[in-house]
């Protein structure tokens, strides 16, 4: 159920229970949660704004990602709106951030840092291509 610090979590959203938050930035949240029709884990990016123009345009991004199929693009499983709670339901990515292992680190080796730079140009082609 949904706890005084986080009043997300145990929520469901479309098809997905909230379980989990992973992190968040300026205008998002992201959470882990189970798609109970999929019977699937899932994450789940909800917009924070509560501009209905940044959700329009939240909504709009998630569907042209949705078409995106690449091996270095999360994908966009399902997008929707309950109340003025904008959603995109993506496929669940077990790993550290680049924020976090880059904490961790403090820094990654060349060689490292070009295998990330081309899997990241790939992933942005492919958006880009759609």
């Amino acid at each position: 159920t949904a706890t005084a610090q986080d009043p997300y979590l145990g929520r469901t959203l479309g098809h997905v229970r909230l379980s989990a938050r992973l992190g968040a930035g300026a205008m998002g949240v992201v959470y882990r949660g189970w798609h109970e029709r999929l019977e699937r884990e899932v994450a789940v990016k909800m917009l924070v704004s509560q501009r209905g123009d940044n959700r329009e345009r939240f909504l709009r991004e998630g569907r042209a990602a949705a078409k995106v199929r690449h091996e270095h693009v999360v994908a966009v499983l399902d997008a929707g709106q309950e109340g003025d709670v904008a959603y995109l339901v993506m496929e669940f990515v077990n790993g550290m951030s680049l924020g976090s292992i880059l904490d961790e680190a403090g820094h990654l080796a060349p060689d490292v840092v070009g295998q990330l730079g081309v899997g990241m140009a790939l992933g942005l082609a492919a958006m880009h291509d759609k």
